[in-house]
């Protein structure tokens, strides 16, 4: 029960979903260089909530952000 419980939670936790807001305030982007990224493939797009709302997958903006190289 506790293992489905954990795995439940694991599942749920990876399924947060951000505000461009949220996402622009990790990422340290700017709105525009967020979207020209989105737009050239280069950041993960946002998923349709409802018509005319979005929102992005915690874990894939976390990937992300693993995936860039460190300056020093």
């Amino acid at each position: 029960m506790q293992d489905t419980q954990m795995k439940t939670q694991s599942e749920m936790h990876e399924l947060n979903i951000l505000k461009t807001k949220e996402v622009m305030k990790i990422t340290t982007l700017s709105r525009s260089t967020l979207f020209r990224l989105i737009r050239n493939g280069d950041f993960p797009r946002p998923i349709e909530l409802t018509p005319g709302r979005s929102g992005f997958i915690n874990q894939e903006i976390l990937n992300w952000i693993s995936t860039r190289k460190r300056v020093c």
